[in-house]
């Protein structure tokens, strides 16, 4: 995968992850890099271990959906668990708030990505 030359304003991607120091795979920082050149906001947790993925409609539609479970987005050739939830606003709206509440206490991750 090779950083992307394109940038789409109208979204909106929010990553949480590790600290970059206690990544020992190449492959995370060529995600991160490529998520970052998608115009991605990048923060760190330290005790970070949740794997949540959320999306969310946007100007123009789209589903309010989330996917949760062991998967990273490393590219590893684990044999991995995903869960999606959609049609259920309650537990969605659990998920977001997990999410909300975790980027309070995490830091942006600032300078370039190794």
């Amino acid at each position: 995968m090779t950083a992307s030359k394109y940038y789409y304003p109208q979204l909106q991607i929010l990553v949480i992850t590790l600290p970059l120091d206690r990544y020992k795979d190449v492959n995370a920082f060529v995600t991160l890099r490529e998520l970052r050149s998608l115009g991605a906001t990048i923060m760190t947790h330290r005790k970070l271990h949740a794997k949540l993925y959320i999306s969310e409609p946007g100007p123009r539609g789209g589903s309010f959906y989330a996917v949760f479970g062991s998967e990273n987005l490393t590219g590893a050739n684990n044999i991995e668990l995903g869960l999606k939830v959609e049609d259920d606003n309650e537990m969605l709206t659990r998920l977001r708030d997990f999410f909300l509440e975790t980027e309070q206490e995490s830091n942006l991750l600032q300078g370039e990505i190794r």
